[in-house]
């Protein structure tokens, strides 16, 4: 859709504020992309690198496709009563949320969101409000209520959703690709910081008439006939003012 190299910073996260298993990835996407010829940093159009209905079912297919090459190649071992090809069926007639926002609070903002969970645990001592008789009591948040609660959970239960999000041995928590990966960080990641800062930004109606800049604005076409509705209007030239 965009016509150039773009990338992308990958965060997984897997845990919600009770410690229940929650996997979802947060991602960092830059608005644009470097072009093939690598001389040109190339804009996202109409604010967006690809449609989110777009986005959405390749994601779907491409999970719903990786699920498949697991079973078949014995990498994933499922119940017998599991019939992955009616669950797929099913899913593939939901339509499934993508998430796509733009950084409101600025890139900073997002970037310190996003930095907290990278070296962040299930559960910080901060949160642990007391340990005793084989019970342990922490604090949360209810988001639906916005509040603050206190949940109580058996020791080896709380040790249970600890250890759920333990991640296996060379698994990476952050994942870089494309222009942002690190074998691109001395070519294309240079490449771009240059671009950004010799490149001077261009009016985004530079060259257009004032007709034609009215018409962006509001979606209206005022050179059409007001009366023929088919016609077009002309201006040959502007009336003389009275005197």
């Amino acid at each position: 859709f965009l016509g150039a190299q773009t990338g992308a910073v990958a965060v997984l996260h897997t845990w919600t504020q009770t410690m229940n298993q929650h996997p979802h990835i947060h991602m960092i996407i830059p608005s644009g992309g470097l072009s093939d010829d690598q001389i040109e940093w190339i804009p996202c159009r109409n604010n967006f690198l690809a449609p989110k209905k777009v986005i959405s079912c390749l994601f779907r297919g491409i999970l719903c496709q990786s699920i498949n090459q697991a079973i078949e190649q014995k990498q994933l071992n499922i119940p017998e009563y599991f019939q992955w090809n009616r669950i797929k069926n099913d899913l593939y007639k939901t339509s499934w949320n993508v998430n796509i926002e733009k950084p409101m609070a600025g890139v900073q903002a997002v970037v310190k969101y996003l930095g907290g969970y990278t070296n962040r645990v299930a559960i910080s001592n901060s949160r642990i409000t007391s340990v005793e008789n084989g019970k342990v009591s922490f604090r949360y948040k209810d988001r639906k209520r916005l509040v603050l609660k206190t949940m109580q959970l058996n020791t080896m239960e709380f040790i249970r959703r600890f250890m759920l999000h333990i991640l296996p041995h060379n698994f990476y928590k952050i994942r870089y690709y494309g222009i942002l990966s690190s074998a691109n960080s001395k070519t294309k990641k240079e490449q771009i910081v240059a671009l950004m800062e010799t490149c001077m930004p261009i009016p985004e109606y530079e060259g257009l008439s004032a007709i034609e800049v009215y018409s962006l604005l509001t979606g209206k076409d005022v050179s059409h006939c007001p009366k023929c509705k088919k016609g077009r209007i002309l201006c040959r030239a502007l009336p003389k003012p009275e005197t």
